[in-house]
């Protein structure tokens, strides 16, 4: 084999036809050849520059680059149809001490160049690809490329498949290049790519946002937006109440979230966030409530109660006793001027917010919803809207009949109120239940006289 020229190499009388003469003598002039090559995967058919000389039995050709050899199936044919074959590597390569690769062309790698400004935000564009085996004439494909470890792994862009690219924050702070696919001159399926470019950062500002309920008790939540990346960032934050151009510094306010109080009301909240972003920026995004604070926007305050009633006394209890009068809402209060205070539930037992209880009333005829409950030793009703109740004890009780002078029970009611902003509180009513006097009855028979107590 010279190296550059094509190769011929003749494989002689490897077949032989031995009824191929007309007078049934074996022959070899009488047989036609072909041949196939393995893929690495299945026997096709030759490429067309290996040519295949029946009559003088050789394979020559000039090869195209990159191809240091050939894995040959050479078929051999008689007149009557019948074949066989038999299979040999063509090596292409010189394997004199020189390393002359002989006739095997070697490949030479393509150049693939981008032009453009590396900066986020600007166009990259494949502007040449040459390749010294000769440059491709069309049927190229563009993959661009994104590192973020300096080039040591690379991932396709996802939808960048065009000669141009446009960069955008993703890419910002990485190594972006342009890989090509083509085939060259000398056929030679080639995969180039461009010299990797460090992308400078355009910097994208953050903001900040303010989110919640603008009423005392309530919590307002900040949130920061960032494009060029907030992983791993803990900003500080710094929160004001006051109006635009006079600000006071809220002490303890350091968080993402700020519990509003009723210091805020009728007052804007300002926030100010500081922190260096994922591309190494100084950022310090503020903003400003839309609206004040309601002031005193808050739950009522339920004040527990206290009242006691006597039991009836005398002979069977005609000394009068038993009811009494009060109001709950009378030491409730709310901060807000003028809000309402709605009886929401009352219940059974001195624990705020356990035991049975009614959550509904009813009218009384006279526009008036009444709850009524009954405890251990009597009923209490209640107004809904004024809070007013009443509380009669049950004279026939068996605890309450035996209290004497000095000894007394605990009746317990818990009640939850609502003001108009649905905001709620719960507190307890103590009764006590003070015992009282009863005269001796005389009863008689025909044996006997007993003095009971009435």
């Amino acid at each position: 084999v010279t190296e550059g020229n094509d190769f011929s190499y003749n494989f002689g009388d490897l077949f032989i036809d031995p009824d191929g003469n007309a007078d049934g003598t074996e022959t070899f002039s009488t047989l036609t050849y072909s041949a196939e090559v393995w893929d690495g995967t299945a026997w096709v058919a030759a490429p067309s520059w290996l040519i295949i000389d029946s009559e003088n039995t050789t394979i020559s050709g000039i090869p195209i680059g990159n191809v240091p050899f050939l894995d040959i199936k050479l078929v051999a044919t008689d007149t009557g149809e019948a074949t066989n074959e038999t299979t040999f590597k063509l090596d292409l390569q010189d394997p004199t001490p020189n390393n002359s690769v002989g006739a095997y062309t070697a490949n030479d790698p393509g150049v693939v160049t981008v032009g453009g400004t590396p900066t986020e935000g600007q166009t990259l564009t494949v502007t040449s690809v040459t390749d010294p085996d000769g440059n491709p004439s069309g049927g190229i494909t563009y993959q661009w490329q994104v590192s973020s470890d300096g080039g040591t792994t690379w991932t396709d862009i996802s939808n960048a498949t065009n000669v141009n690219y446009t960069l955008t924050n993703n890419e910002a702070g990485k190594q972006v290049r342009a890989k090509v696919f083509y085939t060259d001159g000398g056929n030679v399926a080639e995969t180039q790519e461009s010299d990797a470019l460090l992308i400078a950062n355009v910097d994208d500002t953050g903001n900040i946002s303010l989110s919640g309920t603008w009423a005392s008790g309530d919590v307002v939540l900040a949130t920061i937006n960032d494009s060029d990346g907030l992983v791993g960032i803990e900003p500080t934050y710094t929160w004001y109440r006051g109006n635009p151009g006079s600000w006071t510094l809220i002490s303890g306010a350091t968080g993402s979230s700020y519990t509003l109080t009723n210091d805020d009301g009728n007052k804007y909240i300002r926030v100010v966030a500081s922190y260096t972003d994922n591309q190494g920026t100084e950022n310090t995004p503020e903003t400003v409530s839309s609206t004040t604070v309601q002031l005193g926007a808050v739950a009522p305050v339920a004040v527990n109660d206290a009242a006691s009633v006597t039991e009836g006394g005398g002979l069977n209890n005609a000394t009068a006793g038993g009811a009494i009068s009060g109001n709950l809402f009378t030491n409730d209060t709310d901060l807000n001027p003028g809000d309402t205070k709605t009886l929401v539930e009352v219940r059974v037992g001195g624990l705020e917010g356990a035991g049975s209880g009614v959550v509904s009333g009813i009218d009384d005829g006279n526009g008036n919803i009444i709850y009524t409950i009954t405890g251990s030793y009597g009923t209490l009703t209640i107004n809904e809207a004024t809070g007013a109740y009443i509380y009669t004890l049950d004279e026939t009780n068996s605890d309450v009949e035996a209290l004497n002078v000095g000894d007394s029970l605990i009746e317990s009611f818990n009640y939850t109120i609502k003001d108009s902003t649905n905001r709620n509180d719960i507190a307890v009513l103590n009764i006590t239940i003070n015992g009282a006097n009863d005269n001796l009855v005389v009863t008689t028979d025909v044996n006997s006289a007993d003095l009971i107590e009435a």
